[in-house]
C-alpha cells in the first residue's frame, strides 16, 4: 500500500514525467504485476506520462520499459530498446542439441568449429544433450551442423536460447569497450 500511495502522491502534481525508484520493491508478485500493468497501460498508454523507471530488476525493466539505460559505476553504458540490446550486443548464439548418443570422434569435430564452444553436456533418456555458444557469424552453425552430421548420429533437437536480461548486462558491465555515446 505504501509503493501505490507513493505512486499517486506523485500523480497529484499531474507531472509530464515520473522518476518511480523501485515502485515494485517490497510489494507482493500479485499487486507488483498490478503496478507494473498501471503504469504500463494507464500513466504511459492513455496519459502519456513519460515514467523513469529505476530497477534493479532487469527481467522487470526488459518486460515493462520501451528503453533501458544501464549505467554502471555512475557511467552509461548501454542504451535503448530491450530487443535492440540482446541484438547488438549479442556475441554468440546458444543453443541446445540433443543427440540420440554422443562419441568422442563426434565431440572432437564439433570442438574443431571455429567459433563454437561446447559448454555442457547431459545424458539423460532422450539422449545426450550439448549446450554450446556459437559465435555471432554467417557460417558457425552450419559448419557446427555438417561436422556433426553423417556418421549415424541422430539429431533429435535443436533449441535457440535466448539470452537473458542478466546476460547483456554482465556484458555490458564488464566489458568496458561497450561504452554508450
Amino acid at each position: 500500500m505504501r509503493q501505490r500511495l507513493n505512486v499517486a502522491r506523485a500523480l497529484m502534481a499531474d507531472p509530464d514525467v515520473l522518476l518511480l525508484d523501485e515502485p515494485t520493491r517490497a510489494v507482493d508478485p500479485v499487486h507488483a504485476d498490478d503496478l507494473r500493468q498501471f503504469i504500463r497501460n494507464e500513466l504511459v498508454g492513455r496519459y502519456h506520462k513519460t515514467v523513469v523507471f529505476a530497477t534493479n530488476l532487469l527481467e522487470e525493466a526488459w518486460r515493462l520499459c520501451d528503453r533501458v539505460a544501464v549505467v554502471n559505476k555512475g557511467k552509461l553504458v548501454a542504451l535503448g530498446p530491450p530487443s535492440s540490446l540482446d541484438a547488438q550486443l549479442r556475441r554468440f548464439f546458444r543453443f541446445q542439441i540433443t543427440f540420440d548418443r554422443v562419441d568422442d570422434a563426434l565431440l572432437d569435430r564439433a570442438r574443431g568449429v571455429s567459433g563454437l564452444t561446447i559448454v555442457k553436456t547431459t545424458t539423460d533418456r532422450n539422449g545426450v544433450t550439448l549446450d554450446v555458444e556459437i559465435e555471432s557469424s554467417d557460417r558457425a552453425l552450419s559448419d557446427f551442423i555438417g561436422a556433426v552430421n553423417g556418421n549415424g548420429v541422430v539429431m533429435r533437437s535443436l533449441k535457440s536460447i535466448e539470452p537473458q536480461p542478466v546476460d547483456v548486462f554482465r556484458q555490458v558491465t564488464t566489458d568496458t569497450s561497450n561504452d554508450a555515446e
